[in-house]
C-alpha cells in the first residue's frame, strides 16, 4: 500500500534475489494482480535456474515459482478466475502466447501467425473476460503495430 504522494508505503517483499538479472525492463517483469490476492511476475536472468514465472502472495510476501524453465517467458496476466496465466514466451522458436494451467499445470500455445512479430520489451497481455485476451503486435505484411483480440 503506498499513498499517491508516495508516503505510507508497504513493502510486499524484500527478497527478490534479481542480482544477475538483465533482459532490460523486464528483468522482474511487469508484476500483475490476481483475483485470489496472489501477485504474478516474471524473472529472467543469465542463470536458467532462477528463469520462470513467479507467485508472491500478497499477505506475508512469500515467493513461490509457479514454473521454471530456460525460456524467456514475461508478462503474464490471471485470468479472471484466476485458474490460467497468459504470457508471452519463445519457446516455440518466436514470441508467442501461451497460457499456463494453474491447476494441472498444462501448457496450451495459442498464437502461431508468422505474420505477426510481439515485441515483449514492452508489450503485455490484459484479459478482457475468461475466454477473451488483448494485446498488441507488429505486423510483418504491412509493417504496422496493431491491437487484437484473442478468441480463446
Amino acid at each position: 500500500k503506498m499513498r499517491s504522494d508516495g508516503s505510507e508505503k508497504t513493502e510486499l517483499t524484500t527478497n527478490l534475489n534479481i542480482e544477475d538479472s538483465y533482459y532490460g525492463n523486464i528483468s522482474l517483469g511487469r508484476p500483475t494482480w490476481s483475483a485470489d490476492g496472489s501477485i504474478f511476475f516474471n524473472l529472467t536472468g543469465p542463470s536458467r535456474n532462477t528463469m520462470g514465472i513467479y507467485r508472491l502472495a500478497a499477505e506475508g510476501g512469500k515467493i513461490t515459482p509457479v514454473y521454471r524453465s530456460g525460456w524467456i517467458d514475461v508478462a503474464p496476466a490471471a485470468s479472471p478466475d484466476s485458474k490460467e496465466l497468459a504470457f508471452f514466451s519463445n519457446r516455440s522458436g518466436r514470441n508467442e502466447i501461451w497460457l499456463f494451467n494453474l491447476q494441472n499445470g498444462s501448457l496450451q500455445q495459442v498464437t502461431a501467425n508468422p505474420d505477426l512479430y510481439i515485441d515483449v520489451t514492452f508489450n503485455k497481455i490484459e484479459w478482457i473476460d475468461s475466454n477473451t485476451l488483448f494485446f498488441g503486435a507488429y505486423t510483418v505484411l504491412d509493417q504496422q503495430y496493431r491491437l487484437y483480440k484473442l478468441f480463446l
